[in-house]
Order: C-alpha cells, then sequence, then structure tokens
C-alpha cells in the first residue's frame, strides 16, 4: 500500500465487518503472497480519507457495497469488478 516504497493498491474487496468500527475494505498492491496476507503483523487500519489523498481513484470502487472485489493493472487505469470473486477466496 501507501506506506512503502509508493506501491499502489491495485486489488480490493468488501466483505461483512469483523466489528462496528471495520469498514470492511481488505486492500492489496496485489503482488503479496498467501504468507505475506495472513500474516497479522502485515495489516494496518488506515483512514480512507487518507488513501483518497493518496488516490483518489479508489472512491469509485469504495462507493460499493459487501461482497464484491475490484482490480485494476495500475493507477492510471480503470478499475474492473471480479464478477466470480467470492468472499473468502
Amino acid at each position: 500500500m501507501y506506506f512503502e516504497n509508493n506501491v499502489i493498491i491495485n486489488f480490493l474487496y468488501r466483505e461483512e465487518p469483523d466489528n462496528k468500527d471495520d469498514s470492511c475494505w481488505r486492500m492489496f498492491t496485489g503482488s503479496e503472497d498467501d504468507d505475506y496476507a495472513n500474516d497479522p503483523q502485515n495489516i494496518k487500519m488506515v483512514k480512507v480519507g487518507y488513501l483518497l489523498d493518496k488516490d483518489p481513484g479508489l472512491l469509485e470502487p469504495l462507493k460499493n457495497g459487501y461482497n464484491a472485489a475490484y482490480e485494476r493493472d495500475n493507477e492510471k487505469t480503470k478499475w474492473k469488478k471480479i464478477e466470480d470473486w467470492m468472499p473468502g477466496e
């Protein structure tokens, strides 16, 4: 994400909330392997406004509801909804 080496978010999904403060969005660069993505030490809670300041293009997918996933090739390309994505995949 935007924490190290200015890498951008290219994959995100929204699932049901874990708690009342959970936006339910999970965001990735798209290059993480399963070990990295499943390590709780690699999870960071970030205010959405901070992310939108860094990448206003995130606004479009963030408008959508639960159980949705989106991807893009880079921050200059449009988001594509992943039609066959299911929560927990």
